[in-house]
């Protein structure tokens, strides 16, 4: 099955979505809680954070 622009496009919002979802999730989280933050759990989320963005933003670049 070959993939459309709207595809591409839709995959690339969700992906987007899914980034804004795991920031809150794990760094917003982590420092509203009332327990100590983690630099573990901190980094591991804001490493999720950037790499489901980047992946985003490249499909969304990208001219097919």
């Amino acid at each position: 099955m070959k993939t459309t622009i709207r595809q591409y496009q839709n995959l690339s919002k969700f992906l987007y979505d899914v980034a804004k979802l795991s920031f809150a999730g794990f760094v917003i989280g982590s420092v509203i809680s009332k327990e100590p933050v983690s630099p573990f759990v901190f980094i591991i989320g804001l490493g999720v954070t950037i790499c489901l963005a980047i992946i985003a933003f490249c499909l969304d670049k990208e001219e097919r």
